[in-house]
């Protein structure tokens, strides 16, 4: 066990030596850890362990609790270490930012009340919008290590006609950003397209209850909030739902078609041919059946 721990505290200290030599210093005061802080580069590991793992404040703008920002920094900067060791990849050098977006997603998530509920078969299909209105459906991607992200989204009418889409290469972020900005590029081309009555529906149930909770704030994704929420007032009707994935499928095709462009940015007037088959199936009002949890109460 002494043998063990000595290895890994070595190890632990090589990558964080390593950090502190490769990373720029403005992305060493993105995590909150100044070069000066004796306390955190000098502690034997257990007590580094144990210190950081407790300590909740913050030493960020978004308020994250430094244990969560911690517990990811470690297991992020072990695995790049390795990465460029063993595999001879190369060294991230986002890898402070994606220590923060992994931080940001997973503090979010474990903090979304979770209740449980019984389940009931149902069939799941792409509606239509009420008469007189259009309906904008979004989605991200994130291709697992490949750090291409991307997103995408289309807008239909009453009658499940296309009206506009687009896809996006975003770059290295996590799902929950990449569907944010998914949204906002929704939300602009329906602005672009004069759209006065509007259902939005997506997948990520977090980002839905993240736009009606107006008291919310982090600073790592303000900037995207912000714009979606200012894009918001630009309607003179709109309504958010969340949708199962198996009514978005057009979106998520569109999505990973982001992730993969080598353009930022593609407009569509009309269905790419690699979601024609899909958007004629939601046409048609293909269903799938899912489980999914029972709301209604019976008193």
């Amino acid at each position: 066990m002494y043998i063990l721990e000595s290895v890994l505290g070595r190890q632990l200290a090589a990558s964080f030596h390593e950090k502190s030599l490769l990373f720029p210093e403005n992305q060493k005061r993105k995590l909150g850890v100044s070069i000066s802080n004796q306390a955190f580069w000098m502690s034997n590991l257990q007590e580094w362990i144990m210190l950081n793992g407790k300590t909740k404040s913050s030493r960020d703008r978004g308020n994250l609790p430094w244990n969560s920002i911690f517990s990811f920094a470690v297991w992020c900067i072990w695995k790049n270490r390795n990465m460029v060791v063993f595999n001879r990849k190369d060294l991230n050098h986002n890898l402070s930012r994606e220590i923060m977006n992994q931080t940001v997603e997973f503090f979010y998530c474990i903090n979304s009340p979770r209740n449980p509920c019984h389940k009931a078969l149902r069939a799941i299909r792409w509606e239509r919008p009420p008469a007189g209105w259009k309906k904008l459906n979004t989605d991200g991607s994130c291709m697992g290590d490949s750090a291409r992200a991307g997103c995408g989204g289309l807008v239909r009418d009453e009658h499940g006609n296309w009206v506009g889409g687009f896809s996006r290469h975003i770059g290295s972020t996590n799902s929950f950003i990449a569907e944010l900005w998914g949204l906002r590029e929704g939300l602009l081309l329906c602005c672009n397209l004069s759209i006065d009555s509007l259902v939005v529906e997506l997948d990520a149930q977090a980002v839905v209850e993240v736009l009606e909770n107006t008291s919310y704030v982090n600073n790592v994704i303000s900037p995207l909030l912000d714009d979606c929420r200012h894009l918001i007032n630009c309607f003179q009707r709109i309504r958010f739902n969340h949708c199962y994935r198996q009514a978005n499928r057009c979106a998520d095709l569109l999505a990973r078609k982001g992730a993969i462009q080598d353009a930022e940015f593609i407009s569509f007037s009309s269905p790419p041919l690699d979601i024609c088959n899909v958007f004629e199936d939601d046409s048609n009002g293909a269903s799938f059946n899912r489980l999914c949890p029972v709301r209604d109460v019976v008193v």
